[in-house]
């Protein structure tokens, strides 16, 4: 009689994908000019070319329709036509950039320099502080 030898196997399956990255910038102070009015009415960013497909950016700044009016939608848009269905996944990433801590760094700077120390009455140092974090960091402690 043979002994039974135990064996060991492995695979995997590894789907034909590619990863890329697409940086979309929306500048707030020409964006109410350009905007549509009413649900449904969007800005298109240029065509850009990830997984060999041509695709663009929707960004719906009242809705993209009246159940949705009052919020922001914003949708991944394949802008060619294919014979063959297309998958995609996206990650969106919202980035809120703030000026304020610029503003309080220029003020605050202008104030070093001159007397050589900055003094702000009236305020809570901890809130103070909060406020700072918050402003260069745009989260709360």
């Amino acid at each position: 009689m043979k002994p039974i030898v135990a064996t060991q196997s492995a695979s995997a399956i590894v789907a034909d994908k590619e990863r890329g990255r697409h940086e979309l910038q929306i500048d707030a102070s020409t964006l109410y000019a350009a905007a549509p009015v009413g649900a449904g009415g969007f800005l298109s960013s240029s065509p850009f070319t990830m997984g060999g497909h041509r695709w663009r950016i929707r960004y719906y700044p009242n809705g993209n329709r009246v159940e949705t009016k009052g919020y922001v939608s914003v949708f991944l848009f394949l802008d060619q036509d294919v014979a063959e269905p297309v998958t995609a996944r996206c990650l969106l990433t919202l980035v809120a950039e703030t000026h304020m801590a610029s503003v309080i760094s220029a003020d605050l700077l202008g104030l070093a320099v001159a007397s050589g120390a900055v003094r702000v009455e009236g305020v809570d140092p901890p809130a103070f502080r909060a406020l700072l974090r918050y402003a260069y960091t745009d989260s709360l402690p």
